[in-house]
């Protein structure tokens, strides 16, 4: 019996995190109700700091929390957003469209 994957190594690694990471913010910037989050655009060092979050909520190696400080600082980062209900809907979303987008495994 082989080992089951993590969702990591399922979905094909950092590159395939990456790709999806990039087609939801290539969505966020144009999105009305989340665009307003991002003034100026999403900068390349918050995609890459995105994308090492979910590599490692997904399984992969824990560079988010030896390099950025883990759950406490992203949610450091997050907390004076004012984040609405409707936002984080939106998020989900456009997260779901962007892993259809970058090709990510369906099953």
């Amino acid at each position: 019996m082989s080992e089951v994957p993590t969702l990591y190594e399922w979905a094909g690694g950092r590159a395939a995190i990456e790709r999806m990471i990039g087609c939801f913010y290539d969505r966020v910037e144009g999105d009305d109700l989340l665009s307003p989050l991002f003034p100026g655009g999403v900068s390349a060092t918050h995609r890459e700091h995105v994308t090492t979050w979910w590599c490692e909520v997904f399984g992969g190696p824990a560079e988010y929390t030896e390099r950025l400080g883990g759950y406490p600082a992203m949610l450091a980062h997050h907390l004076n957003l004012k984040v609405t209900a409707d936002q984080r809907f939106r998020f989900a979303a456009l997260l779901s469209l962007a892993a259809d987008h970058a090709t990510l495994p369906a099953h």
